[in-house]
């Protein structure tokens, strides 16, 4: 559903105002759970080093492009690309987690919200159904969603954490035809089965090399 609202999003205000208002909620979002769960807020410096790199790579650099994308595509192809995470997640945990070593099958398969107002203008009307995809991009689609996803990464690796993209093509899909009306090309699907397909051999999901060797020898 986060690419239905961003492309409801983008339509008045800017890329960066979008990324923006939803690392906003989603941070606000995050302070509200942390606080009713009486949890603390880590204080180390190394902690949010990390913190601030993750939040550069993982948060505002592709919320910012995924709301300058959809100015230019549908938000089908921009989750059908978002699906393409386990791929991307599994040689980069290969070379930074020793523990997430990949088997033989699977490798088959910081900004600052101070810039924003120097370079975006103030965006000319905020329709309600604007407003209302901005607060729930930012207060479901980040705040939540991500303490439901580091949750996931620490029980269950960040390997199998990234498989949750698999619903993502089916979901954008889904949203982008039936309520935003966008125009359903024959290769988007196909590309969505190709990529999930990927994912499920990288994952240990399908294994190719077993459903073979389950045949009958030949005579």
């Amino acid at each position: 559903m986060s690419f239905l609202f961003i492309k409801v999003g983008d339509e008045s205000l800017a890329p960066l105002q979008v990324a923006l208002g939803r690392l906003v909620l989603g941070t606000a979002t995050i302070l509200l759970i942390v606080a009713v769960r009486r949890e603390s807020v880590p204080r180390g410096g190394e902690v949010w080093f990390h913190l601030a790199v993750a939040a550069l790579l993982f948060n505002a650099l592709p919320f910012s492009l995924f709301a300058f994308g959809e100015k230019h595509t549908t938000s089908i192809l921009a989750g059908i690309w978002n699906a393409t995470t386990p791929l991307f997640t599994l040689p980069i945990a290969t070379l930074v987690l020793a523990d997430a070593r990949p088997n033989r099958q699977q490798i088959a398969g910081g900004w600052h919200w101070l810039i924003t107002p120097f370079v975006t203008s103030m965006p000319h009307s905020l329709p309600a159904k604007v407003v209302g995809s901005l607060l729930a991009l930012g207060v479901l689609g980040t705040g939540v969603a991500y303490i439901l996803n580091y949750t996931l990464i620490r029980d269950a690796g960040p390997t199998a954490a990234s498989t949750v993209t698999y619903l993502v093509p089916l979901f954008s899909t889904g949203v982008g035809v039936a309520i935003l009306g966008e125009p359903l090309a024959w290769y988007e699907p196909a590309g969505a089965l190709v990529v999930v397909a990927g994912v499920a051999v990288s994952q240990g999901r399908l294994s190719l090399a077993g459903r073979y060797a389950a045949l009958p020898a030949p005579p």
